[in-house]
């Protein structure tokens, strides 16, 4: 399906010098295709803060069910810095393709826009600040934050075992926001994390599945490190993770629908020759989902 690239605003850098302006402007940029809906990129200069340091580094694969009568899954690698105080766990694509923006205009993306697409932009901070998990993400050209309390997850391990890259793991399981899941902890590893909110085991999380299947995290290496964790330096709205949660979802059933009712712009698609594509305007828009988030709480 061919993408459909849209320039949506240019946001100037404040600065009394023109000529610095005019080479600093960040661009935001709207990629819409029909399998993504509207993703929101910015080319230009992105600043990131370290909030802390990460000693063991782990990558693990998600597969999540996109929709099950198409057999359709997604496939993703995240990354899991583990550090004294903290973690983070964020989508490798994500990171680089934010790293080639800094280096792009919107040019680029209109000409080699599959550079630019895929990955998911959540991204998960365990402890940070002290005691609560912040969860940051972008949909319809915006930034959202989200802070909760650091969840708690009532673990029932068991005697069962499992080898996981040579490690030695104890099966565990817990019922955590409206799903049932299963996971494996490596006592070897004696740090309390795991990938997206997991935690709380005596080990690291090294496979963790909802008993549906339609969430799998797996992990797949692991190396011990001395690296920075750093966040994103952007405008985040700050939201209760529920109704950041339904948001996404009414973005997800109408992406331009969404984006238009909150940006006041007004987008159609035409053709080539012109004419308004409502076809795939419409293929953009749904009555419902083939899927649902792994929290089911927030409806």
């Amino acid at each position: 399906m061919k993408k459909f690239i849209i320039a949506i605003t240019a946001i100037a850098a404040c600065t009394a010098n023109p000529a610095a302006q005019a080479q600093q402007t960040p661009q935001h940029i709207v990629i819409l295709d029909s399998e993504r809906g509207a993703t929101s990129y910015q080319t230009g200069p992105l600043e990131r803060t370290e909030v802390g340091r990460a000693t063991l580094k782990c990558a693990y694969r998600l597969r999540w069910a996109k929709d099950r009568a198409q057999d359709k899954w997604v496939e993703q690698t995240f990354i899991l810095q583990c550090g004294p105080a903290m973690s983070k766990f964020y989508d490798q694509r994500v990171r680089a393709i934010d790293d080639l923006l800094q280096k792009s205009v919107p040019s680029d993306l209109e000409s080699n826009p599959t550079a630019y697409s895929g990955g998911d932009r959540l991204t998960v901070f365990q402890n940070m600040p002290a005691g609560e998990l912040t969860l940051t993400d972008s949909f319809s050209a915006a930034f959202y934050r989200c802070v909760e309390p650091m969840p708690a997850f009532e673990w029932r391990i068991s005697e069962d075992t499992c080898a996981i890259l040579g490690y030695t793991c104890r099966r565990a399981e817990c019922d955590f926001r409206g799903r049932s899941y299963t996971a494996w902890f490596a006592e070897e590893v004696p740090v309390s994390c795991g990938p997206w909110k997991f935690h709380g085991l005596p080990g690291l999380i090294m496979a963790v599945e909802d008993t549906e299947g339609d969430y799998s995290f797996r992990i797949e290496g692991i190396e011990q490190c001395d690296e920075a964790i750093d966040i994103d330096t952007r405008q985040y709205i700050d939201s209760p993770r529920e109704k950041y949660l339904r948001l996404k979802y009414q973005y997800l059933l109408d992406p331009i629908g969404f984006f238009s009712r909150n940006s006041g712009i007004d987008i159609n698609i035409t053709n080539e020759d012109g004419t308004r594509n409502t076809a795939l305007e419409e293929q953009l828009r749904s009555d419902s989902l083939t899927y649902d988030f792994p929290e089911r709480d927030y409806r």
